[in-house]
């Protein structure tokens, strides 16, 4: 499944709860919005350089490779620093659906 998104894109790779994987593409410049998830945890693994992760109050300049556990409830979001499509692949652990996405900006 693709899914367009106005800070780039998602395609889900395989929802099979309880664990689904997707291929989240961050357009140049763009952002996620600021969320969080009460369901699940999420791993991000980095396939691109150019990324910014912010986990909580804390954001960090990443390299490809690096890789983050995302706790349940905690405030997180995906940063395109870079001059080209930036590319994660997400492993969510839990209850995957987006109703259980809370925007906080």
């Amino acid at each position: 499944m693709y899914v367009k998104k106005k800070w780039g894109n998602f395609k889900q790779l395989v929802f099979n709860q309880p664990c689904s994987v997707k291929v989240i593409e961050v357009e140049p410049g763009k952002q996620t919005s600021l969320h969080y998830h009460n369901m699940r945890d999420d791993l991000w693994f980095m396939l691109d350089d150019g990324i910014a992760v912010q986990i909580g109050d804390e954001i960090m300049d990443v390299q490809k490779n690096q890789e983050f556990v995302v706790p349940s409830g905690t405030p997180h979001r995906l940063i395109s620093k870079a001059k080209k499509t930036v590319r994660v692949l997400e492993i969510a652990f839990g209850y995957t659906d987006e109703s259980d996405k809370f925007k906080i900006e």
